[in-house]
């Protein structure tokens, strides 16, 4: 892999997550070639999302290192090697809680975190090589790149895009909801209707969830741990 001069440690570190996966996925059938441009620009928009600096003076704000490098380790096996939707989508749901604390560290601690991170998917003999080579590679990137200063994702324009689409996206959200969830399995699709309809006897409602870039519908469980977990 060619340097990444002109990227952070704390950007390459926001989009390291699903490099495994990629990787895995692009490369397990037979060795291709490196990936194309449309995968490229898909990436940069991960990047992008994460690009807005926050002033140079925002206090950084040490991670728990080990704690986060074990949940890590965990969500990049599992995007990559997960058997079956359901259990892809709960850890994409995670990632959100994964990242975060990347935002505002040290960027001595990313390092310590990616290195740290690389070396345990390495020695797992459970992991494929595909997924840990490929972040094992990623992760010299990091160490190579320059520092970077803390990032704050920008609510209030969000908030402010959300508003400009509201009345457009409500109208179309049922009909996008069924054409994202009718390609799951019966299966599936039957244990959500039993766990709705139970929350809804009970009169509690279902949970439209937004992290990082994507949206789940939740219900049942708790907060942390909901009965079904669905990405719409």
């Amino acid at each position: 892999m060619a340097d990444l001069p002109d990227l952070g440690v704390r950007t390459l570190a926001l989009s390291s997550y699903d490099v495994g996966a990629f990787f895995y996925g692009q490369f397990a059938p037979s060795f291709r070639k490196w990936p194309s441009p449309v995968h490229e620009i898909r990436e940069l928009g991960c990047i992008c999302f994460y690009a807005t600096e926050h002033p140079s003076r925002k206090p950084r704000v040490k991670m728990k290192v080990a704690e986060l490098v074990e949940k890590w380790r965990v969500a990049v096996v599992a995007l990559a090697v997960a058997h079956d939707k359901d259990e892809a989508d709960r850890a994409e749901a995670s990632m959100e809680d994964l990242l975060t604390p990347i935002l505002a560290a040290p960027c001595d601690q990313i390092r310590q975190f990616a290195a740290l991170l690389a070396m345990q998917l390495k020695n797992d003999p459970g992991v494929p090589y595909l997924v840990w080579r490929a972040f094992e590679v990623w992760q010299v990137q990091m160490d190579k790149a320059p520092d970077e200063a803390v990032k704050e994702l920008k609510e209030g324009l969000a908030r402010e895009i959300v508003e400009m689409v509201e009345g457009d996206a409500k109208a179309q959200l049922p009909e996008a909801m069924v054409r994202a969830l009718m390609w799951r399995s019966p299966e599936k699709l039957t244990e959500v209707k039993e766990v709705v309809a139970s929350e809804k006897a009970a009169g509690r409602g279902v949970r439209l969830k937004g992290r990082e870039s994507c949206l789940f519908l939740e219900a049942g469980g708790t907060e942390e741990e909901p009965a079904v977990c669905v990405q719409v």
